[in-house]
């Protein structure tokens, strides 16, 4: 509706409307699949142009990573994703981190699941302009992706028992590898 109505200057609106009722506030653009070189992360990148170009704020981009254990971006692809909303002055975070494994999984599923939490949590934490992880939320016991996705889940760092699984310990080898 605000597209057809005003057009692709509703953003940039809407970000100096947000600026104005809270000059303190962060504002990010956030959206899904941002976290690899593709025609939405162009998309994405020219949003935030058209913004600054409007001489709106905007102080970042957050990427909401639900991943797909067998669609995870490479670590480089996701350096390189970083990088290139960095390069347009804007802080980036992932804003809704979850890696989710066809279930039941198993130690080779899991282990699978802990490269990928390093690498996107070793992407991050080489790029200065990257600066947060929240992952959405920590343990599979209250996991919302076996509701929304049949036949996966086991999405998070805790198991359904609070018991930590490999995601976690790679998560905290990639902060020990790449100290922010």
């Amino acid at each position: 509706m605000f597209y057809d109505t005003i057009g692709p200057a509703f953003i940039p609106i809407a970000f100096a409307t947000a600026a104005e009722a809270d000059p303190s506030a962060k504002l990010y653009y956030n959206d899904y699949n941002l976290e690899w070189p593709s025609a939405k992360v162009t998309a994405a990148q020219n949003i935030v142009k058209l913004i600054k170009q409007y001489g709106a704020k905007i102080d970042g981009v957050g990427m909401q990573a639900h991943f797909q254990l067998d669609r995870v971006p490479s670590y480089d692809a996701q350096v390189a994703a970083i990088k290139g909303y960095a390069a347009l002055g804007v802080d980036v975070a992932y804003t809704e981190l979850d890696i989710r494994v066809p279930v039941p999984a198993n130690n080779s599923i899991y282990s699978l699941q802990a490269d990928a939490y390093y690498n996107s949590t070793a992407a991050c934490l080489t790029v200065d302009k990257c600066v947060g992880i929240t992952v959405w939320d920590w343990t599979d016991k209250y996991s919302w992706v076996p509701e929304v996705f049949a036949g996966f889940g086991d999405a998070l760092p805790w198991d359904k028992n609070f018991v930590k699984k490999p995601a976690y310990n790679a998560i905290l080898k990639a902060f020990q590898t790449f100290k922010p």
